[in-house]
């Protein structure tokens, strides 16, 4: 058993290094997607490391809760992290990095797993833009 548990061990750490890759693919063109579609957004880990196919995205005039109510049905996105879920405080990662109560409601975490494809990304762009100009329009920010 041992030894069909290191055997397991070395499929599962080979196929984790494949899937990083693909999942940061993904996650790339997920951001090119809502690029082309003209959804101002931004990378708030931009150049820090994170988690393969993860990423903090500021939207801005789109209240993350309010976004991830809007997309409950259809893609799974998150406002903080498990170690702050329910709590109604301001990030304490958001706030060291100098975000203010108002913008770090509008940060919201979204993930890409090996059980994903380009389709799946491209259909949970579209959610994602059409989920977020409702929103921004709920706030009643201005537009030129």
């Amino acid at each position: 058993m041992i030894a069909g548990f290191g055997a397991a061990a070395a499929v599962a750490a080979a196929e984790l290094a494949r899937a990083d890759h693909r999942e940061d693919v993904l996650l790339e063109s997920f951001l090119e997607c809502l690029s082309h579609r003209q959804l101002r957004h931004h990378r708030v880990t931009d150049g820090h490391p994170t988690v393969p196919g993860g990423i903090a995205l500021s939207i801005p005039g789109v209240d993350g809760d309010a976004l991830c109510v809007a997309l409950a049905k259809t893609v799974a996105i998150s406002t903080g992290s498990a170690c702050t879920s329910g709590q109604l405080t301001t990030s304490h990662v958001l706030a060291a990095m100098g975000f203010s109560a108002k913008s770090a409601k509008q940060v919201v975490r979204v993930y890409f797993n090996r059980y994903l494809d380009e389709v799946h990304v491209v259909l949970a762009a579209d959610e994602f833009v059409a989920a977020a100009e409702r929103c921004r329009l709920a706030t009643g920010e201005l537009r030129q």
